[in-house]
């Protein structure tokens, strides 16, 4: 009697901390066929096939740290009749660690090991459209799914996720349609830093390459996408990032990333907004000592616009730090630096700094300079400023002007709507202020060598209002012959 109730307390005890290992246990539930399956004490699904699942739960506060789901031959769930009889999963998810109709939230998932091959369609980590998780850490962890059919994907998400750590994390896959890592539904605060992406395929064409795959390593298809960091990274793909015709971006940030394998002779490329974009404006992309190695050769250089396909995009900067806004990617019509009142250009640490290249008028928002970051002006640029921008700086970070900016030769920084030299520079001081908000003591005369007065600029709504009034007189004088 002992001896069962001790059974009893292990299979529970490892049913409800270490989940993943519960396929090498006694099932509670066995078929006619010899397959069998368990629930943990959260209702975690555990099969012998090696799927796990989460279905219609709302778990906070959980840890599965170092669970293992590893599946062979995985199959559709409408192909495996406990799959379908007990969790209902979609059928469109094959794969071997599903998140469906669940919510999580505060939730440890370090270094898991999911991984599963099949002769049918496969994803390694599937999260439904009705599905949430914030908070949740899956850093370190591995996510493989190797595929003989069409499609194959490491990790596919339909759902919201906001601040969720994937860092330090590997994703294998072969033959993804869309891609490596895919994230159709809204994300926010996604750390994807220090991470692989890689593939299956080792040779083709008479080329050898170590683990492409034959579409992009993250792909970007969700609605609204904030947030992204994918520094440090090794990006192992023919397409690079995808970003969606119909996805916004806020921010991605990819300093000293690897692409690699990118096959230009398919129009791809280290990062690419699709061509039919042209209402989807790309934000703050950080590509800044991110280099590109193409199919075929092993030169790597360093990321410029060319190797990048932007349509709409604003305040970016490509490998070499130079800043570019421009639309219907025409990046010849670089507008360089566009802030207007409310919006924030951050300028992050990094070896390579900031640098605009391109005269650039700002009637409002803040330039943050963040960790010992530096914004560069080039040589010759004009860059006009509203006493309605802002300069932040870390608190201690500056003792002077020169500690934040660095500026090239024949560089004027004009302030707009003084008469005076002298007030334009005791003007262009005053827009500094630190992280607590505290202003600057800096004398004025220190920044006489770059600042000017200038005539006032008109804002984008007058400028917007003149050109209706324009059309309007045009259209009637038109109308009167």
């Amino acid at each position: 009697m002992m001896r069962i109730i001790i059974k009893i307390f292990l299979t529970a005890f490892m049913a409800a901390f270490f989940p993943g290992i519960l396929a090498a246990q006694e099932w509670q539930y066995a078929t006619a066929d010899g397959e069998g399956y368990s629930y943990d004490a959260n209702g975690v699904y555990t099969d012998s096939r090696g799927f796990s699942a989460f279905s219609s739960l709302n778990l906070d506060g959980a840890n599965y740290s170092g669970m293992e789901s590893v599946s062979v031959n995985t199959v559709h769930a409408d192909r495996f009749p406990i799959m379908k009889s007990e969790l209902g999963l979609t059928a469109y998810a094959p794969s071997v660690l599903s998140i469906e109709k669940s919510s999580i939230i505060d939730s440890d998932f370090r270094n898991l090991k999911i991984s599963g091959t099949s002769n049918y369609d496969l994803y390694g980590f599937y999260i439904s459209e009705d599905s949430s998780l914030e908070n949740v850490d899956f850093s370190g962890s591995s996510f493989s799914a190797t595929s003989s059919a069409v499609r194959s994907s490491a990790v596919v998400s339909n759902g919201f996720l906001k601040n969720v750590n994937f860092s330090g994390s590997t994703f294998v896959s072969f033959g993804a349609i869309d891609g490596n890592v895919t994230l159709s539904g809204n994300v926010e605060n996604i750390d994807f830093s220090n991470s692989t992406f890689k593939g299956c395929i080792d040779s083709m064409a008479g080329y050898e390459f170590d683990g492409a795959t034959m579409a992009s390593a993250l792909c970007l298809k969700g609605n609204t996408v904030k947030n992204i960091n994918i520094s440090g990274s090794t990006v192992n793909s023919w397409s690079g990032i995808d970003i969606n015709a119909k996805t916004s971006v806020d921010t991605l940030i990819a300093h000293d990333v690897k692409f690699i394998n990118v096959n230009a002779e398919m129009f791809a490329k280290a990062m690419g907004q699709r061509a039919n974009s042209d209402t989807q404006t790309l934000k703050s992309i950080d590509l800044r000592g991110s280099t590109v190695a193409y199919f075929g050769t092993s030169d790597v250089k360093t990321i410029t616009i060319d190797d990048v396909s932007f349509r709409n995009v604003e305040n970016s900067m490509v490998g070499d730090g130079v800043i570019y806004s421009f639309n219907n990617g025409d990046s010849n019509s670089n507008r360089g630096l566009v802030l207007s009142e409310g919006e924030i250009f951050t300028v992050l640490a990094h070896e390579i700094s900031a640098k605009l290249t391109v005269d650039s008028i700002l009637t409002g928002g803040t330039i943050d300079i963040k960790d010992g970051g530096i914004f560069e002006i080039a040589d010759n640029v004009t860059l006009t400023l509203s006493d309605r921008v802002n300069f932040v700086f870390d608190a201690g970070a500056a003792e002077g002007v020169n500690d934040i900016l660095v500026l090239g030769e024949g560089t004027t920084v004009v302030m707009s709507g003084y008469d005076s030299d002298k007030d334009a520079r005791a003007a262009f001081v005053g827009l500094f202020h630190d992280s607590n908000g505290n202003g600057v003591d800096w004398n004025p005369e220190t920044v006489s060598d770059f600042v000017v007065a200038g005539a006032s600029v008109p804002e984008p709504s007058f400028c917007a209002l003149t050109l209706c009034v324009l059309a309007v007189v045009f259209a009637v004088r038109r109308r009167k012959r």
